[in-house]
């Protein structure tokens, strides 16, 4: 009888495992897209110079913060764990902008992120190019 339930159930149990294998790459394409977005907030959280604010160096930050969010969300769905190195320098450059004061100059405040912004970039590409995104 056991044997029976088995084959009956058989045709379900490959057509659910067939369905989770063709949403991995759907996953791995969007936590590439992400990342791509990751790399832009960088690009701008980077741009942040002398004429700038502390206010648009909070902006840029809120903008890294939210493609953060993404990235998580992308890796929850792939289930992959090499996520360490970047989740670990985000946080040590959110950490770095939020310890920033706002009668800062601007060039004090970069001075004080250059490191954490660099090791986010170098986790960013590590990670991106581990996954072969196109």
């Amino acid at each position: 009888m056991n044997y029976r339930v088995f084959l009956t159930s058989l045709p379900c149990l490959l057509l659910a495992a067939s369905c989770a294998q063709s949403s991995a790459p759907e996953a791995q394409a969007n936590l590439c897209t992400s990342l791509a977005e990751f790399k832009t907030s960088l690009a701008t959280l980077k741009s942040v110079g002398p004429s700038s604010t502390v206010e648009d160096l909070k902006q840029a930050q809120a903008g890294v913060r939210q493609t953060w969010d993404s990235i998580q969300s992308d890796f929850q769905d792939l289930e992959v764990a090499r996520i360490e190195d970047l989740s670990q320098a985000y946080k040590n450059l959110d950490k770095a902008i939020s310890a920033v004061p706002n009668q800062a100059t601007l060039s004090e405040g970069a001075s004080a992120i250059q490191d954490e912004v660099t090791a986010v970039s170098a986790a960013q590409d590590q990670l991106y190019s581990g996954l072969q995104c196109p």
